[in-house]
């Protein structure tokens, strides 16, 4: 035989398990009480919809809500539910709805009126502070503020109102980028295509990631109507040739970027380059040389501004192969002359070589560039030099890293300065001494702001004292001293004292202590204007920097990255 308690037993089962935090277990209890028709009804809804809010069931809680105000109108406590619910549910302009229908059904004497009255005028000041931005904003700053919104963003903010997805498809140029890299998940073809009929077509920047690879033709071949294309980066898998025959037609490309997930083969590269004249920027992540055939560039390229190659392909080195996959036409040996005179590349201002084979293999190259006057920043990693380098006298920022380099890595003539040389990083060199980097810095001249002397295992932090001597350093705003030997608390003071407009100082995984940091930061307050006063510190792997340390200097107004 089954035993029923009655409704008021089972509403305060339900009450106290809503006190234990036992939400469904009360709702359950709560139904069960409503069977009873003798049981407080109104109270038991109440009580229920309350369990179904903390449970985040709007919805199931709102047709409680709306039972209440059925029964009894002349009840305060269904409106305050109601509300209540509806504002948890992001949903204010309706909740003020409910408050202004309680208000026009209680009595003016209703014990409940007073504080509805409270309530719906609170809620109405609030809601006449919230404007729509776009109906406040003039049409120009609007576009202004959603032109700083990736495609992500943009299709969040469509979502928002009917208002909203009519007001942002009214701005075509809104439409003119793509940038597909934040996705969550794989993207169908269709998304590309509803954007592209957004901007009419009209989309010139479109950075491609995340499509799933049965869409990828599709969306390639949609890409490929847009006649004002400028900037496009592929960052999935997509056949070259395949490429090269799709987009024939996209004559205005200036930029033009291949992943990893790319191979593209020097006859390739040379075949966009002819195919895309006014292309002023290529970056190519998977570069691959030719075995049988030696491949001539279309010169010269006097468009051509930046050029990035990155190449794991060994099978053309030691001599095997006719074309090397960072082969770029100029910058080896002696200057090669053109017809007209000049340079080859003139107006090239970014070089980027990255050899990362999955075995190391040397890369040999001779840099000799001195006749690239344009060039502003040269990067090299993984290459085996040859000879030292030789350089442009207005280059601005250059960055050596992994491979071998001889004892002289920079060949500059006497009485010759790289005054506009700002930024100098070398990494990952296998140098017994910094004595090649004394006879650069000190012949050359360079005014530098940012020296970066990371994993250089042969050298030891006392080589650095030449060119404190020398003053070649007194302009560092930015020094990394990652991984350097010797480096401990006493040449610390030193430095400190001898680089006066240092901001920035990486000296991770050294053996510096805390009482190093601590005086870098009291340095900071003190009346000393010749000390540096340092705002940044990055101490990662440093064992003997203790949290106090880090505390200390943090609370002194040192950001410190451990």
């Amino acid at each position: 035989m089954v035993v029923r308690r009655n409704g008021s037993s089972s509403q305060k089962q339900g009450q106290e398990l809503y006190k234990k935090g036992e939400f469904r277990a009360a709702v359950t209890a709560f139904s069960e009480a409503l069977v009873d028709k003798n049981a407080d009804s109104l109270g038991i809804l109440d009580n229920r919809a309350a369990a179904y809010t903390k449970l985040s069931q709007y919805d199931l809680a709102l047709r409680d809500a709306k039972q209440m105000i059925k029964k009894c109108k002349n009840d305060q406590r269904g409106y305050l539910r109601c509300a209540k619910v509806l504002l948890l549910s992001g949903k204010p302009e309706k909740a003020q709805e409910v408050y202004a229908y309680a208000l026009k059904n209680l009595s003016e004497d209703s014990p409940g009126r007073e504080l509805l009255q409270q309530l719906h005028d609170k809620l109405q000041g609030k809601l006449a502070t919230c404007k729509d931005p776009f109906t406040v904003l003039p049409l120009e700053m609007a576009a202004m503020v959603l032109q700083h919104f990736d495609f992500k963003q943009i299709v969040a903010i469509l979502r928002v109102s009917k208002g909203w997805e009519r007001f942002l498809s009214s701005f075509p140029k809104l439409w003119m980028q793509i940038d597909l890299r934040r996705a969550r998940g794989k993207i169908n073809w269709t998304s590309v295509r509803s954007y592209i009929r957004r901007s009419k077509a009209m989309l010139t920047h479109a950075i491609i990631a995340n499509i799933s690879l049965s869409a990828t033709d599709k969306t390639m071949e949609l890409l490929s109507r847009c006649p004002n294309l400028e900037h496009l980066e592929v960052w999935i898998p997509y056949g070259i040739t395949k490429f090269l025959g799709l987009f024939q037609k996209s004559q205005k490309l200036k930029s033009l970027t291949f992943s990893q997930h790319t191979t593209v083969p020097q006859a390739c590269a040379v075949n966009l380059l002819a195919g895309f004249p006014l292309l002023e920027s290529v970056t190519f992540l998977k570069t691959r040389g030719e075995l049988s055939a030696k491949v001539t560039w279309p010169l010269p390229l006097p468009n051509i501004k930046s050029i990035s190659l990155r190449s794991e392909d060994a099978s053309t080195i030691s001599g095997f192969g006719e074309t090397l996959p960072l082969e770029v036409p100029g910058i080896e040996g002696e200057p090669q002359p053109i017809q007209g005179g000049g340079c080859l590349i003139p107006n090239l201002e970014e070089l980027r070589l990255e050899w990362e084979p999955e075995t190391w293999n040397p890369y040999p190259i001779s840099i000799n560039m001195i006749d690239f006057s344009c060039l502003r920043r040269l990067e090299l990693k993984g290459m085996e030099l040859r000879e030292p380098c030789r350089l442009p006298l207005g280059l601005e920022y250059l960055r050596i890293a992994g491979g071998r380099t001889p004892s002289r890595f920079v060949e500059v003539e006497e009485g010759t300065r790289l005054s506009n040389l700002r930024t100098l990083i070398l990494d990952d060199i296998p140098w017994n001494s910094l004595c090649s980097l004394d006879h650069f810095l000190i012949t050359a001249k360079p005014p530098l702001s940012t020296l970066h002397l990371d994993s250089l295992i042969g050298c030891k932090a006392s080589d650095l004292r030449v060119l404190l001597d020398q003053g070649a350093l007194s302009n560092l705003e930015t020094l990394s001293l990652c991984m350097m030997r010797g480096l401990d608390d006493r040449f610390i003071s030193i430095l400190m004292e001898r680089l006066g407009s240092l901001k920035t100082l990486n000296l991770s995984y050294s053996q510096i202590t805390g009482c190093a940091v601590k005086n870098l930061a009291d340095a900071r307050t003190s009346d000393n204007h010749t000390k540096s006063k340092l705002q940044q510190l990055i101490v990662r792997g440093c064992d003997d920097v203790s949290s106090d340390a880090v505390a200390y200097g943090r609370e002194r107004g040192i950001h410190i990255i451990t």
